[in-house]
């Protein structure tokens, strides 16, 4: 029930964010596809342009993402992070547990200004490997 919950609400958020894609022009700095992430924490990193002048009411979210490659319609989403100050940059984020192995995924940061939507910046596909405890 949770993931369907979970995956509702991405799909609410993309849906409202393909109107305003990126206006803020922010982009990630960190993961990038030659990202191994191996531990449990990482500190996230976003470029936000000088001049961006956000509105004083801001909600953010921090979301990784997980299609499957066999099924991808088959899709897992964690909310990580929620109300962060988007201008500091980074934030240090805590993954979620996640199956064994090595897979592929993205981080979506979704800024919801409540003007006008929901912007979605989607980092590029990089990977994570767990390991069996």
């Amino acid at each position: 029930m949770v993931k369907l919950t979970l995956i509702s609400i991405f799909a609410l958020a993309a849906s409202l964010a393909s109107a305003h894609p990126n206006k803020w022009n922010i982009t990630f700095v960190s993961p990038t596809s030659e990202t191994v992430w191996i531990t449990d924490k990482t500190i996230v990193e976003w470029r936000v342009p000088d001049g961006t002048k956000f509105p004083k009411k801001i909600h953010t979210f921090l979301e990784l993402l997980h299609v499957h490659p066999e099924n991808p319609e088959d899709t897992d989403v964690w909310s990580l992070v929620s109300d962060f100050d988007i201008n500091k940059g980074s934030i240090l984020a805590s993954l979620p547990l996640l199956p064994n192995g090595e897979a592929n995924y993205t981080l979506l940061l979704l800024v919801d200004d409540y003007h006008g939507g929901i912007t979605t910046i989607e980092s590029e596909q990089f990977t994570i490997k767990t390991l069996q405890n």
